[in-house]
C-alpha cells in the first residue's frame, strides 16, 4: 500500500572502467511497506572474487526476510554481510565497502562502512553525507592535507573499517524524514576519485525530473576527464518524487489533540482542586492561630474573670508566620499571665521566640511529666 501511494525512482550505472572486471555491485528491492538500496565496492585484490555481490545478496535476502527501519535492523543487515564475507572459503580474505539505505517511503535510515559514499540533496543543496573510513579522510579532518587532495591521495583506500573484519563497527544514521524532491546518490570510488563534490553538487542543483538524465550527466562528466587508470565505477540515484501520506494521519492527529485537551483540562481541574484544598488547609491553620487569642478573650468574657493566671496546651504556632507570632506575643504580654506552658503543636522555634519575647520565668516548655503547682 505504501509503495503504490508513493513514487521513488531509482536509476544506476555500473561499469568496469579500465579494469578487466567490475567488482562493484548495486542492488535494490522495493517491497510494499519498505525498500532497500545497497551499493558495494569489492576491495579484495582478486579479480574473480565477487565480495561486493556476496555482500549485497546477503543484505537483500536478509532484508526481505525481516524488513525494518530500526537502527538495530540496519546494523543487523551489515553484520550479516560481514559474516558472509568472513565465512566464505577463499584463498584471499574477502573485503568490501558498503552503503545501505532503508526506507518506509516516509523516512529513511542509512548505514555504511568503508568508502562507498552517500550524498543526499534537498532543495538542490547537500542535506546529508557519509564520511570515508580511511586514513586520508582522517588526515583531512586533522588538516594535514587539503580536502581536494583526498580524491587522489595514496591513503584514500587505506581503510580502518570495512566488510570482512572480525572487529566490525559500521555507522548507522538516525531516522531522516523524507521530503518530496529529495535526491539520494550512492557511488563508489571510481566516481569520487575523478569527479569532485562541487561538480556533483552542481549537477544535482540543476537536475530536472529525469533521474536517468542526472545519472548520464554525471557519467559524461566522469568520462570527459579521460582518466588513464579508471577504476570500476558505480552510481545509483534515487529521486523521491512523492512521499507516502498516511490516510489515517488526520484521524490520529485529531485523536492525539483530543486526548491532549482532555489531559490538560484534567490537569487544570486537579490543580484547582489541590490549590483549593491547600488554601482551605492554610486558612484553617490561620484560623487556629488567630482563634487561640480569640479563645482566651472569649473565656474571659463568659467567665467574667479578667485575670489570666496561666495557659497550658498546644498553641498551633508551628506554621505561623512572623506577623501571627508577633500578634500572639503582644496579646500574651497584655494578659500578663503568671505562667505559659506551650505544648506539642506550638513548635520548637515559636516556643524559643516566646521565651525571648515574654521571658523564661513565665514561659516553660510543656512535656510529659511536667508538674504545675497552683
Amino acid at each position: 500500500m505504501r509503495k503504490q501511494n508513493s513514487d521513488f525512482e531509482a536509476r544506476f550505472i555500473s561499469e568496469e572502467g579500465s579494469r578487466l572486471k567490475n567488482r562493484d555491485y548495486f542492488g535494490y528491492v522495493e517491497l510494499d511497506e519498505f525498500a532497500c538500496y545497497v551499493i558495494a565496492d569489492g576491495i579484495t585484490e582478486v579479480t574473480d572474487v565477487e565480495s561486493a555481490r556476496l555482500a549485497i545478496e546477503t543484505v537483500i535476502l536478509s532484508f526481505q526476510e525481516n524488513p525494518s527501519l530500526s537502527k538495530r535492523a540496519v546494523k543487523r543487515l551489515l553484520k550479516r554481510a560481514n559474516r558472509a564475507l568472513l565465512g566464505k572459503e577463499s584463498d584471499r580474505r574477502l573485503k568490501a565497502s558498503i552503503t545501505v539505505v532503508v526506507t518506509d517511503y516516509q523516512k529513511m535510515r542509512y548505514g555504511y562502512v568503508g568508502n562507498t559514499r552517500l550524498r543526499m540533496y534537498r532543495g538542490g543543496a547537500v542535506y546529508r553525507q557519509t564520511r570515508d573510513m580511511s586514513l586520508a579522510q582522517e588526515m583531512v579532518e586533522q588538516e594535514k592535507i587539503a580536502k581536494d587532495e583526498l580524491m587522489q591521495h595514496e591513503e584514500r583506500n587505506n581503510l580502518y573499517a570495512y566488510l570482512g573484519q572480525k572487529n566490525f563497527k559500521p555507522v548507522v544514521s538516525k531516522k531522516i524524514k523524507l521530503a518530496e524532491t529529495d535526491m539520494i546518490a550512492l557511488y563508489t570510488r571510481g566516481i569520487w576519485e575523478n569527479v569532485d563534490e562541487a561538480e556533483l553538487d552542481d549537477v544535482f542543483a540543476e537536475a530536472d525530473n529525469e533521474v536517468q538524465t542526472t545519472v548520464d550527466n554525471i557519467e559524461d562528466l566522469l568520462l570527459s576527464r579521460q582518466p588513464e587508470n579508471l577504476d570500476n565505477y558505480t552510481l545509483a540515484v534515487i529521486f523521491v518524487n512523492k512521499v507516502y501520506q498516511n490516510p489515517e494521519k488526520r484521524k490520529r492527529i485529531k485523536k492525539i489533540v483530543t486526548i491532549t485537551v482532555i489531559v490538560v483540562i484534567a490537569a487544570i481541574v486537579i490543580g484547582v482542586v489541590l490549590w483549593f484544598l491547600r488554601d482551605r488547609k492554610v486558612q484553617r491553620t490561620e484560623d487556629m492561630n488567630y482563634h487561640f487569642t480569640n479563645t482566651v478573650e472569649y473565656i474571659k468574657q463568659i467567665s467574667g474573670i479578667d485575670r489570666i493566671h496561666g495557659i497550658i496546651g498546644g498553641m498551633h504556632l508551628v506554621n505561623a508566620d512572623e506577623a501571627r507570632l508577633q500578634y500572639t506575643f503582644d496579646n500574651m504580654k497584655r494578659w500578663k499571665p503568671d505562667i505559659l506552658i506551650p505544648c506539642h503543636c506550638t513548635g520548637a522555634t515559636p516556643v524559643a521566640r516566646m521565651i525571648e519575647a515574654i521571658g523564661s520565668d513565665i514561659v516553660k516548655w510543656g512535656c510529659s511529666g511536667y508538674t504545675v503547682k497552683a
